[in-house]
């Protein structure tokens, strides 16, 4: 019987559906965004999708750990699936979004089916190994949560910046008569552009 380890992680993030997940899924800088990450490379040109291979090397117990992964499942916005073989093992990590009225809840499936003989032998360890890859992936999630609510926040100051510069007494006026004069300027006759 082949063991299977599995940990599961649920996070909050106060930003809307499409924003998170864009922020997730944003390969190309994902060594910019998450602290964790000594290196991302992508493996082929084009949009990010089912199909999509890349390159991510952390460091893992003081050694730098490299691994070759596949985005196989793509449905945004709500979540996405990666996989990978490493030390004998299949690793997937499914992510899910569902957003509410406060922002958007995030959780990650975490699952590790040993394939080797060697890797189903040490199965029963392989919990252990799991500890510290779950408290890697929380500080990945955290990493991404502070960014998506940071952008979250920006863009409210944004739009409420606006709506206090559209509330100013006489704003609106005024800019309805700049708009009126500049209408009427542009369709003055030029002097000698009448027609012979």
């Amino acid at each position: 019987m082949t063991m299977v380890t599995s940990f599961s992680i649920k996070k909050h993030f106060e930003a809307p559906l499409e924003m998170v997940f864009e922020l997730l899924s944003d390969l190309e800088h994902a060594e910019e965004n998450i602290r964790g990450i000594e290196k991302l490379e992508l493996l082929a040109p084009g949009p990010v999708g089912a199909g999509s291979r890349f390159r991510e090397t952390r460091m893992m117990f003081g050694t730098a750990s490299t691994e070759e992964m596949d985005v196989t499942a793509f449905d945004p916005p709500h979540g996405y699936t990666v996989e990978c073989e490493s030390c004998g093992a299949q690793c997937r990590a499914d992510y899910h979004l569902v957003s509410d009225i406060a922002g958007t809840h995030v959780r990650l499936d975490f699952i590790v089916r040993p394939i080797s003989l060697l890797a189903k032998l040490v199965s029963p360890f392989s919990r252990l190994m799991l500890r510290p890859m779950k408290k890697m992936m929380e500080a990945d999630l955290d990493d991404l949560k502070a960014i998506a609510e940071t952008r979250r926040n920006n863009l409210r100051s944004i739009l409420r910046g606006r709506h206090q510069i559209r509330s100013v007494p006489g704003i609106e006026q005024q800019s309805a008569r700049v708009r009126r004069t500049g209408a009427k300027r542009s369709t003055a006759k030029k002097p000698g552009s009448a027609i012979n």
